[in-house]
């Protein structure tokens, strides 16, 4: 088995203001044939063990030869803002990471563009994609934290031009528990099931194609490997 290539590099936001870590994947079959940002990169590479789970299913087929960028959400104060439906960090990926990524790696304008979250960046990868139609063709959310606000973003979905992206929505069948508190004065007051499928119907309803389901298993990490190998080969299924 070949070593899996990761170089790292460090990039400064003008939008945010902050320097963040970016882990990048080169594919082992052909050149880049676009690229897939992993939000969430420190999770997505240790615990979900994403860059083996795309190196074999690029090897097989399944998932074409994209650039994969593991995106570091720098530290727990500064994700929480930034991952909660925050119009500014819905520039940074779209507006100001996609670009560089593109520039700096020599990938072609307009080809595959696919973005990845789980959890609250998984709520963030929706956000990002609905902020910025037609900019990413596939969208990734692995139990996306589709409660938020009420669940402002499924709301919000009628009021966002149609775009041509497709949606892997996915969530475990034990994210049951309504009424809990995160601290800081956040409850979440709908579970992560009720507010995935109501995100689905939402996005549905506004004429997107989303591919669903609900995986055994819950909010963890542990689920998301599970999960992510069969999430890939769907989206791109599609």
């Amino acid at each position: 088995m070949h070593k899996i290539d990761i170089a790292q590099c460090e990039y400064e936001s003008p939008t945010l203001g902050n320097t963040r870590t970016i882990w990048v994947q080169r594919p082992a079959t052909a050149e880049p044939a676009g690229v897939c940002i992993f939000l969430d990169g420190e999770y997505y590479l240790a615990h979900v063990r994403a860059a083996g789970i795309v190196d074999r299913l690029q090897a097989d087929g399944s998932m074409p030869p994209l650039l994969c960028a593991y995106v570091s959400h720098v530290d727990y104060e500064t994700r929480w803002p930034e991952s909660f439906c925050n119009p500014d960090f819905a520039r940074f990926v779209a507006g100001e990471l996609l670009p560089w990524l593109t520039t700096e790696f020599g990938l072609t304008r307009g080809a595959e563009t696919v973005l990845a979250g789980l959890s609250l960046t998984g709520l963030s990868a929706a956000h990002a994609a609905l902020h910025a139609p037609n900019t990413f063709s596939r969208v990734l959310c692995q139990s996306g934290s589709f409660w938020w606000n009420r669940g402002h973003l499924a709301d919000d979905v009628a009021n966002r031009a149609a775009s041509n992206t497709v949606f892997r929505i996915t969530v475990g069948a034990d994210e049951t528990k309504e009424h809990v508190d995160h601290g800081k004065g956040l409850i979440q007051e709908e579970s992560q099931v009720a507010s995935n499928r109501r995100m689905r119907d939402a996005l549905t309803a506004h004429g997107y194609r989303v591919s669903y389901e609900e995986f055994d298993g819950g909010h963890g990490v542990a689920a998301w490997r599970e999960d992510l190998p069969g999430s890939l080969a769907a989206l791109f299924a599609m």
